[in-house]
């Protein structure tokens, strides 16, 4: 984030007349999990996770915009609270980055756990998703934590799609499958491998071969990649993904091919093009923006507001599209004009 003043310190009369979708833009743009809800005024209030952040917020019924996750949610809520309900199972879906690249996707996971289930007759109370979280330390895995730790009856189960999805860390993991199965008097099935942490010793220990396994994929994974980034760190690569306006292309320096970044011609037009657009909505607004009674150099700034990153996404939208053609949002706009300092 830049020096920009965030959503949160806009004028208290302008924000509490915003919608709680509004007020929450600036944190991601979709959600992630439900977590709760209650009741507030009147009108349904839902506690979200957002995708990409750690803070819980909550929001109005009427401002939902993915729809569907908020029925699904609704649906096993009431098969979690009917006692002749049986064999009750939570679903847990991961993949250590977001929306998956290599791994098996959050969609297939679901697919054969739910396939599991079916087969076995048990009923699917709830599907929490870590979508960009590490296995290797457990505490981040938020959604797993809020299954254990808050929904979890005696005799239920937490069902994944294979013991890597759980955890890729021995020691943590076999903390929590034991929390699990004393405490809570429940149990874990891995779809893939079909293994069960439960109160049969042969279960565990088979269970626990795999933990160990996952465990050293992920270890020797993160010493090949530690060791490659250090090398071309040395060399003199620009490491990580080219922030938009901008990519990786390989030069030539003394002999070597070395990866640097250079403006995307592309993009450029289209932060120009932002740019325009933003300063345009400024003009429209400016009695908004500044005091024109303060001197120059100390006049007050406002953020603009989510309405405004949202005109300015439309009208980007007509002639442009983001990276991998995908649409640009007020979150997204709002990032670059930060990035820039367009405003």
């Amino acid at each position: 984030m830049s020096s920009k003043r965030k959503i949160d310190e806009i004028d208290a009369i302008e924000y509490d007349a915003m919608s709680d979708t509004e007020q929450n833009f600036d944190k991601v743009d979709e959600i992630e999990n439900i977590i709760s809800d209650k009741i507030e005024d009147g009108e349904t209030k839902y506690q979200i996770k957002w995708i990409g952040s750690k803070k819980l917020t909550w929001i109005k019924e009427s401002d939902f915009i993915q729809t569907e996750i908020l029925e699904e949610y609704k649906e096993y809520k009431k098969l979690m609270k009917d006692p002749s309900v049986l064999r009750k199972a939570y679903i847990y879906l991961r993949t250590s980055k977001r929306n998956g690249g290599n791994e098996v996707s959050l969609g297939d996971q679901e697919r054969h756990c739910k396939k599991y289930a079916s087969d076995n007759n048990i009923n699917i109370v709830g599907i929490y998703i870590d979508n960009g979280a590490s296995a290797r330390k457990m505490a981040n895995q938020f959604a797993l934590n809020h299954i254990v730790n808050n929904l979890l009856k005696e005799g239920q189960m937490i069902i994944c799609y294979d013991v890597s999805r759980f955890s890729r860390n021995l020691a943590n993991a076999v903390n929590v499958l034991e929390d699990i199965r004393i405490n809570k008097k429940s149990s874990v099935h891995s779809v893939s491998e079909n293994l069960s942490w439960d109160e049969i010793p042969s279960n565990r220990h088979n269970f626990t071969q795999i933990l160990t396994t996952a465990q050293l994929h992920s270890d020797t994974i993160s010493a090949k990649v530690k060791s490659a980034i250090q090398y071309k760190r040395l060399r003199g690569d620009y490491i990580g993904k080219a922030p938009f306006g901008y990519e990786k292309k390989t030069l030539e320096i003394e002999g070597a091919l070395v990866k640097k970044l250079v403006k995307s011609i592309d993009e450029q037009t289209i932060i120009d093009k932002i740019y325009n657009t933003t300063i345009d909505i400024i003009a429209e607004n400016f009695d908004n923006y500044v005091d024109i009674n303060d001197d120059e150099e100390n006049r007050p700034r406002k953020a603009l507001t989510y309405q405004q990153y949202k005109t300015i996404a439309d009208i980007t939208n007509t002639q442009h599209r983001n990276r991998d053609g995908k649409l640009f949002t007020a979150y997204t706009i709002k990032q670059i004009v930060n990035k820039f300092n367009l405003f």
